[in-house]
């Protein structure tokens, strides 16, 4: 005997089934969670919702000791252990652990967006994305009408709004074009002029250009300093340029791209090992001489060096060693000012900068420190 459902064409086996199945057609949600208001239908989701108030996780994963408060999530997680992606986007050849990540995946194929913005009409196709963009209405509700800029006081907007002034009363003196701020108007006329009065404070170097920020990138390629680190590895570079090429190999090399942040790796199975660190309160990398445990196998292996006393970064100037790569860098910049090579006088002969400071020679100050040090004409 089969039950049918009174509002739809559905039937079932068992009576119960049926009246679980007309509580949706109705509206009805007679189990209600003791520790809130909410309301469910069944009593199985009232019970699992309810593991959010206990904390109670009764679902422990099988490859490893982290536990789950909903079944669903702790499937999901074993996934990851075993490399498992079933769900494949329709429109192309990627595959998905999860399906409500293969859903967001081919929106980019659809170009559907079905989040819709409470405070504005904007559209999203990510419900994450929706997320981030309200907050901005919500903390920073004041936006420019000039620009895409938003503010979280008025104060702070009409301070902005001053930059999108409607008059150009600064004329340039040599072509047609206008300009709100005199000092922008003056930074123009340079290109007409060719004078370029900002110049490079290195010692022995004299290339001057029309605006500081350019002056300001120059001397850094004087520097020791490598301030650019590589996404990826510990590489560093002292040019924005040589970093991004670098970082080219990586996404060439490492195919395999974790999902939380922008590390990649050779192999899948490195992949999944490294974004079980992302894993809250996971920390699965122990040191073989305590009972620390970190996150990161380099973070051990940094750390395992205090118990070894291994110095592995060498000063390039020196012999002196470094547990950490940054106490190293900082290290060398002290070498900058004293490895200056020696200056020759007129007659060919080295000469020591502090027997020719009283001299009426121009002084260059030193980028690093207030040392002063003449410059010898030749």
């Amino acid at each position: 005997m089969t039950h049918r459902c009174q509002y739809c064409e559905k039937t079932f086996a068992q009576v119960g089934n049926k009246n679980r199945h007309e509580q949706i057609h109705t509206g009805e949600k007679p189990h209600k969670c003791q520790y809130c208001e909410k309301t469910f239908t069944q009593v199985g989701n009232k019970n699992e919702h309810e593991r959010i108030h206990t904390r109670e996780r009764p679902h422990t994963c099988q490859y490893c000791d982290k536990t789950f408060t909903f079944a669903g999530v702790k499937d999901k997680h074993e996934r990851l252990h075993r490399g498992v992606k079933p769900y494949k986007c329709q429109y192309c050849e990627k595959i998905f652990t999860a399906a409500f990540t293969k859903t967001e995946h081919e929106r980019i194929h659809t170009r559907r967006k079905p989040y819709k913005c409470p405070y504005c009409d904007k559209m999203f196709s990510t419900l994450s994305v929706k997320n981030r963009h309200e907050k901005l209405h919500i903390t920073k509700p004041h936006k420019c009408q000039h620009c895409v800029r938003r503010f979280a006081s008025e104060n702070e907007l009409k301070k902005h709004e001053e930059s999108h002034p409607t008059e150009k009363p600064h004329k340039c003196k040599f072509c047609e074009k206008q300009f709100a701020r005199k000092g922008t108007r003056n930074e123009h006329e340079r290109i007409h002029t060719g004078e370029k009065p900002f110049v490079c404070r290195h010692r022995f170097c004299y290339i001057s250009f029309r605006q500081i920020s350019s002056r300001n990138s120059h001397e850094k390629t004087h520097s020791a300093i490598k301030c650019h680190k590589c996404l990826y590895c510990d590489k560093h570079f002292r040019k924005l340029t040589k970093k991004y090429r670098h970082e080219a190999k990586h996404v060439k090399e490492q195919p395999h791209k974790c999902q939380y942040c922008v590390k990649r790796f050779k192999q899948v199975g490195d992949k999944m090992a490294h974004e079980m660190t992302h894993e809250e309160g996971q920390k699965p990398y122990k040191c073989q001489f305590c009972d620390k445990r970190f996150s990161l196998d380099e973070k051990k292996q940094e750390h395992e060096w205090k118990h070894t006393g291994n110095k592995p970064h060498e000063c390039q100037h020196c012999q002196k060693k470094f547990r950490r790569l940054v106490n190293k860098e900082k290290h060398e910049m002290t070498h900058v000012v004293d490895n200056f090579t020696p200056m020759l006088n007129r007659n060919g002969s080295e000469e020591e900068v502090s027997d020719v400071t009283n001299t009426e020679e121009p002084q260059v100050k030193c980028l690093y420190c207030k040392k002063q040090f003449t410059v010898l004409v030749f």
